[in-house]
């Protein structure tokens, strides 16, 4: 059986059209749009901050910005944000009156712009009141005081003038009424050897006394 020679002749392609790229087009770029949704977003690339420039823009735009050490921490604990650390800090100077230990929250999350201390730490903070909470973030331009340049660090120093209170003097345990026990002692012996002085006077004015 022979086969039609016309079954066998090549068929041409037809050329692609201007409506078939932009069609192929469109599906590339979709394709490249759910690629970059479905990669993990990175600390950097998720957190976006607003630029701070000198000292005096970095106070002006926070709530309390102090120089402190970090002397405690409790992780697991709840902010604005979602999941925090509580970081104690020993405030040596800041720009509101402050008491000498505070409180402040950091997020841990990289989309939440968390913010990480160490124990024992010197720090330049800034912190926004969250109701009766202070709470930081990576945008809040914290720095270690360490690291300032020191023409930064003296504006710094200008700019947080209230000093963190002196610790209270601890309360005396003893009483005005209390008295040792050496003293107590003394007192005791000098009490006696004034009843024996007294005696002894007594005895001789007695028999000295005529009959």
């Amino acid at each position: 059986m022979q086969l039609d020679p016309i079954l066998w002749r090549p068929h041409r392609m037809r050329p692609i059209g201007p409506r078939t790229r932009r069609f192929a087009r469109a599906v590339l770029t979709l394709a490249l749009l759910v690629a970059a949704v479905s990669v993990p977003i990175s600390r950097v690339a998720a957190c976006l901050c607003a630029a701070f420039g000198e000292p005096e823009e970095i106070v002006a735009a926070h709530d309390v910005t102090f120089i402190g050490t970090v002397v405690d921490l409790a992780p697991g604990a709840r902010g604005e944000l979602g999941e925090a650390v509580l970081y104690a800090f020993d405030v040596d100077r800041a720009s509101a009156p402050t008491d000498a230990l505070l409180l402040v929250r950091a997020g841990v999350s990289g989309a939440s712009c968390g913010f990480t201390f160490g124990m024992g730490e010197r720090w330049l903070v800034s912190a926004y009141r969250q109701g009766a909470d202070l709470e930081t973030s990576l945008c809040s331009g914290n720095q270690l005081a360490g690291e300032i340049p020191a023409d930064q660090l003296a504006a710094f120093r200008r700019l947080l003038p209230n000093l963190a209170p002196e610790p209270a003097e601890p309360a005396s345990e003893t009483s005005p009424s209390d008295i040792s026990i050496p003293l107590a002692a003394g007192l005791a012996v000098l009490a006696t050897l004034a009843l024996a002085a007294v005696s002894i006077l007594a005895f001789r004015t007695g028999r000295r006394r005529p009959d």
